[in-house]
């Protein structure tokens, strides 16, 4: 959970986090991020805060006018 995700490989060989938001049916995605980019640990603890803050963002924006 709090590990990197070439030592959560190591355990789980098909470990794989996926974040897809799509708005438009004419684009594959308008945002995404996964466990195997580098760009991030890849630990699904990082997972949680990086999706939890997108959806929220999304969540806080409906509310506005």
């Amino acid at each position: 959970m709090f590990g990197y995700k070439y030592e959560i490989l190591k355990e789980y060989p098909h470990y794989f986090l996926d974040y897809q938001e799509q708005f438009d049916t004419s684009e594959r995605w308008d945002d995404r991020f996964v466990s195997s980019s580098g760009e991030w640990s890849g630990n699904v603890y990082d997972f949680y805060r990086k999706a939890y803050n997108k959806i929220s963002q999304h969540i806080i924006g409906f509310g506005k006018v």
